[in-house]
């Protein structure tokens, strides 16, 4: 069992409970400050794997509607070499 300190003791266990909570508070928020500021050194560190070996394709939607014409529709004109 941890022995009590005598300001711990003299303290109710809400105050504690309360003084606990807004540590906690200021802590989460200096992290969170970090975090904003230098995200590099601070921020959630995440690991990307990639196993597939098919390569990527990327799709950007511009806007633009791109309409292939039909072959059927589509008119050739021969052209000869003379």
């Amino acid at each position: 069992m941890t022995k009590l300190s005598n300001w711990q003791k003299s303290f109710p266990s809400e105050v504690a409970a309360a003084e606990v909570a807004s540590r906690k508070t200021a802590i989460d928020a200096y992290k969170w400050a970090a975090e904003k500021n230098d995200p590099d050194r601070f921020g959630k560190k995440q690991e990307v794997k990639h196993t597939d070996t098919k390569p990527t394709t990327i799709v950007i939607n511009t806007g633009i509607k791109r309409i292939q014409p039909d072959v059927e529709d589509a008119q050739y004109s021969e052209v000869k070499d003379e």
